[in-house]
């Protein structure tokens, strides 16, 4: 109802006498605020004839994190060689997943740990991005597949290991979660994830379903994939409808960006962000690279083991056209809520790749990890249709 109702909090924060009920209408108007933040990041594209090249380029510019493919080679296996597409504040995953299609690739994230983050582009040979779809804010949920499990297995239902007879069947979702590249993950839904109902082609509730286990996942990842078991389904079932379900996930808030332009000329410039500051100290060439030293004073956040990481994942060096220079890692001394670091840029990784064909340094985007929230994503599927 955040739409709705706030306009009228507003005004009612503005003009009503109560002290004790303007504070928490102000409460409400901050949580708001808050979850706004958790908004998908929009993209929009206005592409004509575009190759891959240029299609995946403008989504990662616009997202923030490199779109590469795995192998040059992927580019002359495509579906179609361009794309016209015209698309206006769309969530990222919804047009990520529109040229993926037209193109026949998929997404996995690639990176974490030591090395740069990134999506990565391989062959769809499966269709997964054609899989039927539910957004909800800055999520998608792909159902990817619904199978009838073996005869064998389908037979024996139950601890009991008693027959099931031909009249019921078992089948098995797959499902694979896309979060916001823009989110850091703190805890991904291992045991938290569940399909709270769904029905059979006749509308008939089935029975309870059990919640759905992590396949696929690491750490820091966007994306992962889910399965589980639905038991007691008509044999002569072709399609599943109203498939409800649930997820829970803590990510990590992060603070509005900052940007410090002419960044080659900067040297001590402090930044507010919100409570938070950043001194930036210097930015110089060196050697191949570029190195950037700066403060950030966190005033009375969380300790947390994963924060100096996070910290550093929020820091991007962009040349004059917005494209990332490569991270290539870091040092940090704490002091308090005080933390000194030095970064390392370049315009290729580590491997000599030039993956967003950057050039030179124009200006530092800094956003800070705030708070973990955990936060209950629901998603829903009107029909699914059992694979033969």
């Amino acid at each position: 109802m955040a739409q709705a109702v706030e306009p009228r909090l507003r005004q009612f924060v503005g003009t009503t006498a109560n002290a004790e009920a303007r504070t928490r209408a102000q409460l409400v108007l901050n949580q708001i605020a808050s979850l706004r933040k958790l908004g998908p990041t929009r993209v929009s594209l206005h592409l004509k004839d575009a190759t891959p090249q240029v299609a995946y380029a403008e989504l990662s510019r616009q997202c923030g994190l490199p779109i590469v493919p795995r192998g040059e080679s992927l580019w002359r296996r495509v579906n179609q060689a361009t794309i016209t597409l015209d698309l206006t504040d769309e969530p990222f995953w919804a047009a990520m997943r529109r040229v993926s299609i037209n193109f026949g690739l998929c997404a996995i994230f690639t990176g974490g740990d030591e090395e740069p983050a990134k999506i990565t582009l391989i062959g769809d040979s499966g269709e997964e991005m054609s899989s039927p779809a539910a957004f909800n804010g800055s999520f998608m949920v792909l159902a990817t597949k619904l199978a009838r499990r073996s005869a064998f297995d389908a037979a024996y239902e139950g601890d009991d290991k008693k027959p099931a007879g031909n009249s019921e069947v078992a089948l098995t979702v797959w499902m694979s979660f896309f979060a916001d590249p823009k989110w850091r993950i703190v805890a991904h839904p291992e045991q938290t994830t569940a399909i709270d109902s769904a029905c059979d082609d006749q509308g008939k509730p089935l029975p309870r379903i059990e919640p759905m286990r992590m396949e696929v996942f690491k750490p820091d990842n966007p994306i992962w994939l889910m399965r589980t078991d639905i038991k007691h389904v008509p044999a002569n079932c072709t399609k599943l409808k109203n498939v409800k379900g649930n997820f829970r996930i803590v990510l990590l808030e992060q603070s509005e960006p900052i940007e410090f332009p002419s960044i080659m000329t900067v040297h001590n410039a402090l930044r507010k962000i919100g409570e938070r500051t950043v001194q930036i100290k210097e930015a110089v060439k060196e050697g191949e690279g570029y190195k950037v030293r700066l403060t950030i004073f966190r005033n009375g956040l969380s300790t947390q083991d994963w924060r100096q990481q996070r910290e550093s994942q929020g820091v991007q060096l962009l040349d004059e056209k917005g494209r990332s220079l490569t991270h290539g890692g870091f040092n940090a001394e704490e002091n308090g809520d005080q933390v000194d670091y030095e970064f390392n840029f370049f315009k290729v990784d580590p491997t000599g790749q030039a993956v967003n064909n950057a050039g030179d340094p124009s200006k530092l985007i800094v956003q800070l990890p705030l708070e973990p929230r955990e936060v209950t994503v629901p998603f829903e599927f009107k029909e699914l249709a059992i694979q033969k």
